[in-house]
């Protein structure tokens, strides 16, 4: 555990944005956007699949097959 708490002192810290300038750690909350992200696409996977898999009409079979093949960059 940390001893004291550390603030801001100058806007440099937002310089992580920049990809050419100095590189910073990723905070809590930008981890937690991150986690987030990742959880939002695996769920939405997952739902496609689902969907697919019971799909009747052939159309909309391919329709969630196909999204399910661009959210994975395959």
């Amino acid at each position: 555990m940390p001893n004291d708490i550390e603030f801001v002192q100058d806007t440099s810290y937002s310089s992580g944005l920049n990809p050419f300038g100095k590189k910073r750690v990723l905070n809590t909350v930008e981890i937690g956007l991150v986690y987030q992200a990742l959880e939002a696409n695996i769920t939405g996977t997952q739902l496609m699949t689902g969907f697919a898999q019971v799909a009747e009409n052939p159309d909309v079979k391919q329709y969630f097959q196909r999204g399910k093949a661009s959210g994975n960059n395959e």
